[in-house]
């Protein structure tokens, strides 16, 4: 019962501190700094397991990683998504390399979702990470088109994304800053 009892009461004042740390501004919210590894623990799992609980189980539509889709995907990746993730062989712009947390680079992490859970991250977006929702300014299948192409970055080398640009008539070639990838 003594356990029992000191462990309420140690959960109970660390929640009365979480509360006045955040009730009082202690904590930092600015964006250049980095969150302590609490905040991002938090923040990460949060995202993950939300985004499981909430994509639903919808199947991509019949054909959707066709080449025509997948080039269509691209054109809107390299419109919307490159500035803030990057790609293979291109660094994200200066928006992206300012935000906290740092977006993902897709090439890294898009092999880890479903396409349902990728659809709906980029249907709703993610709250206070700086990802944008696009379900009300993009139809259904712009947005499995987007997913399409994401699901083609994991083992996408530098060299392949730059084909696939100069093949798909990239408006943004030039953009974001080359780098060389193996950071």
């Amino acid at each position: 019962m003594k356990f029992l009892s000191a462990f309420v009461s140690a959960m109970l004042l660390a929640f009365i501190g979480g509360v006045a740390l955040i009730w009082g501004g202690a904590y930092n919210v600015a964006a250049d700094r980095e969150h302590i590894r609490i905040a991002k623990w938090i923040l990460g799992t949060a995202m993950i397991n939300s985004v499981k609980a909430h994509a639903d189980a919808a199947l991509p539509p019949a054909g959707f990683d066709t080449e025509e889709h997948v080039r269509e995907g691209f054109r809107l990746f390299d419109e919307m998504c490159v500035q803030c993730h990057g790609a293979p062989g291109k660094q994200a712009g200066e928006v992206g390399l300012g935000l906290r947390p740092e977006p993902p680079e897709l090439s890294e992490v898009a092999g880890r979702w479903r396409p349902a859970e990728l659809l709906w991250i980029v249907k709703h977006g993610i709250i206070a990470t700086g990802m944008p929702a696009f379900g009300s300014t993009h139809t259904e299948r712009e947005l499995w088109d987007l997913v399409a192409f994401v699901r083609k970055l994991p083992g996408m080398s530098p060299g392949e994304y730059k084909t696939f640009a100069q093949g798909a008539g990239a408006p943004h070639e030039h953009g974001p800053h080359e780098h060389q990838h193996g950071h």
